[in-house]
């Protein structure tokens, strides 16, 4: 049965470890994510991806495949990659700013509050005006 991505060419599963928190993430957001996951690993010869890197690295290399991962990854990395519409929606900046693609991964900066100073201008620059927009521009938000 032909697909909405690739048509008749076959599509080639990456999967990550599962314990990597885009599977988790995945399994706990996608009804029928989680057979289709084991499924896949029961196939011999599917790719495992270790590494966000890796896995990107496989997804560029391996024609029609499909793995999980972040816009912000494909975006900073500039990454020869499409994300998947999900219900019709393309997850970009614009559409996860406006919560009308649901599906965002939260990321959080943590510190020691003795943080040595090169980490704490780090930090702060991280959530000053310059550091907000090059977060918003790679298609992240920043929530202090």
């Amino acid at each position: 049965m032909p697909n909405d991505l690739f048509g008749d060419q076959p599509v080639r599963v990456i999967l990550r470890a599962e314990a990597d928190s885009d599977q988790a993430f995945a399994k706990a957001s996608f009804d029928g994510f989680e057979a289709a996951y084991e499924a896949a690993r029961s196939v011999p010869g599917v790719p495992l991806a270790q590494t966000d890197q890796d896995n990107a690295d496989l997804a560029e290399k391996l024609p029609n495949s499909v793995t999980t991962g972040t816009l912000l990854q494909m975006i900073s990395e500039g990454r020869d990659l499409r994300p998947v519409s999900i219900d019709g929606v393309l997850p970009s900046p614009q559409t996860i700013r406006s919560a009308e693609y649901p599906y965002v991964k939260t990321f959080y900066v943590v510190h020691r509050p003795d943080a040595a100073a090169d980490v704490a201008a780090y930090v702060d620059y991280l959530f000053s005006p310059p550091g907000i927009g090059k977060a918003e521009e790679l298609g992240a938000l920043v929530v202090k």
